[in-house]
């Protein structure tokens, strides 16, 4: 059986925030978990929905890329969706054209005016497509069973289905509900993945399309990279990027640790670290990891700031009120935040309300049911900028006595 780590490039050709990681490790499990639903697609000639959650900042767009650059590797046709491409034919049309030019079916050749698709609309010049005689509407499950090489489809931020998809019943919900459903069942008549990744409800955005819960080697839930992992990026960014001169451990030693393995911070860090080297002739001294760790930390605050923009500062100091007498790293359950958030806030209906926005702007994340701040150095900030002094006395909060306190 052949290893993820054999088809991943060792050479990076950029570097972004979002998107190809410049320096990539670790994720191995995952990547071989992703491997074997290509490897079972084309047995098959069926698919699936291969679906990543995580909290913002964990490296899931980044790792969204390297699943397709081992399906590109495996010989994939591959296409980056939106969320209107799983209803809207036009949509899909051009995303797909973006990689395959000319197929034979209903669609082919090059655009040269605009064409009217009976039932769905009309596709403007440079769309890519050429329609043939067709006496009854297209649908986008249509196109994709035009097709017959294994085709891997890129969803990221697949949680805005939620917002992009109404709840009440309509055409675009239909169509959507049908591609899915004939996608997650491998009945496109080809082998077709939907690799889709969104924050940590994203899950159930699909069970709310009718997809029922995705099976365990097709889902993953996302968290930090292991230390090993991290020390390699780092190592990498100082080295590759910086020209770091001599031993750089004693820097990884000290910025590694501050990163909790989140690859938003890992940039966050290395940015001033690259930076200060450049402009230091590579030479790793103690006043320059000073200062990269000061605006490491700086850089990190403004990732805590900007998740939490929309929240009150009193729905902020009610949510640290609560963190305050939990362990960082430690879950907890639903209910005994909202039950502090109601005492806080008035009323039941207000506290899920902000519960839910603190969710889905990636504050919070589930673990099993329960939930936790995914990034420590999170759970902090808020406690010591929103949170009750250390040294003044405070109402408190009582959390029954169960396993939600215990990570």
């Amino acid at each position: 059986m052949s290893k993820p780590s054999d088809l991943i490039p060792p050479e990076r050709p950029f570097a972004s925030d979002r998107g190809v990681a410049k320096y990539f490790h670790g994720r191995k499990d995952i990547l071989q978990k992703f491997t074997d639903q290509m490897r079972e697609a084309k047995r098959t000639g069926g698919g699936t929905i291969f679906l990543v959650q995580a909290a913002p900042g964990a490296g899931k767009t980044a790792l969204l890329a390297e699943c397709r650059r081992i399906a590109e590797l495996a010989k994939w046709e591959t296409a980056e969706i939106n969320s209107s491409d799983l209803w809207d034919t036009n949509t899909l049309l051009e995303s797909l054209d973006q990689e395959t030019k000319q197929k034979e079916g209903g669609w082919s050749g090059h655009l040269e005016g605009g064409v009217d698709v009976p039932g769905v609309g009309s596709m403007k010049a440079g769309g890519g497509y050429e329609s043939k005689k067709i006496d009854t509407p297209r649908t986008t499950l249509d196109v994709l069973k035009d097709g017959k090489e294994a085709l891997l489809l890129i969803l990221d931020e697949a949680q805005c289905l939620a917002e992009d998809i109404p709840p009440h019943p309509s055409d675009r919900r239909t169509r959507t509900r049908v591609l899915l459903d004939n996608i997650y069942n491998g009945k496109v008549k080809r082998p077709v993945i939907l690799l889709a990744g969104g924050l940590g409800f994203t899950e159930s955005v699909f069970e709310s399309l009718a997809v029922s819960r995705i099976e365990g080697d097709a889902f993953v839930g996302l968290g930090p990279l292991s230390q090993a992992s991290t020390r390699l990026v780092i190592k990498d960014w100082l080295v590759n990027e910086g020209g770091a001169e001599g031993n750089p451990n004693p820097w990884i030693d000290k910025i590694s640790p501050e990163t909790h393995g989140w690859p938003q911070h890992i940039l966050a860090y290395m940015k001033p670290a690259i930076r200060y080297l450049g402009a230091n002739a590579g030479k790793m001294i103690p006043t320059g990891l000073k200062d990269v760790l000061e605006e490491g930390r700086e850089r990190r605050v403004q990732y805590y700031t900007r998740r939490a923009k929309g929240l009150t500062r009193m729905q902020r100091e009610a949510i640290a009120r609560f963190l305050f007498t939990i362990p960082e790293g430690k879950r907890f359950a639903r209910e005994d935040l909202v039950a502090v958030l109601k005492e806080d806030l008035g009323s039941e209906a207000k506290a899920d309300s902000i519960f839910d926005k603190a969710f889905r702007k990636g504050i919070l994340d589930e673990r099993d049911g329960d939930y936790i701040v995914p990034i420590p150095s999170m759970h902090n900030w808020f406690v010591d900028e929103y949170g009750p002094s250390r040294d003044m006395s405070i109402r408190p909060v009582e959390i029954p006595s169960s396993d939600h306190g215990l990570g």
